[in-house]
């Protein structure tokens, strides 16, 4: 679209993981500074630069091999992940400064 500035973010991760072969997962937490940030709004608009906003949370993950309590599972694990995520609206906008982001 016309008009549009390109988003540009800096991106910082912080994170470990852990694997004994039976069961392991992983920890991350994130946090992305955007400027002009592109967001489709639904309607005649279309995309448009939203300009600062802020993204932080955390990601965290497991799983679990069955083998470990006995062979004859070999094959069956199990696996889960969950994710927070906060964005929030940082531009020159006041009554709109803090506000959550639709994701």
């Amino acid at each position: 679209a016309a008009g549009l500035e390109p988003e540009k973010a800096k991106t910082y991760e912080l994170g470990t993981r852990y694997d004994n072969g039976s069961w392991g997962g992983e920890i991350t937490l994130f946090y992305i500074d955007f400027d002009d940030e592109l967001q489709y709004v639904s309607n005649d608009v279309g995309w448009t630069n939203l300009g600062a906003t802020k993204h932080q949370g955390i990601e965290t993950s497991g799983h679990y091999d069955f083998a470990a309590l006995d062979p004859r599972l070999d094959g069956l694990s199990v696996y889960g992940s969950l994710t927070y995520t906060r964005a929030t609206y940082e531009g020159d906008i006041p009554s709109f400064k803090g506000r959550d982001l639709p994701l």
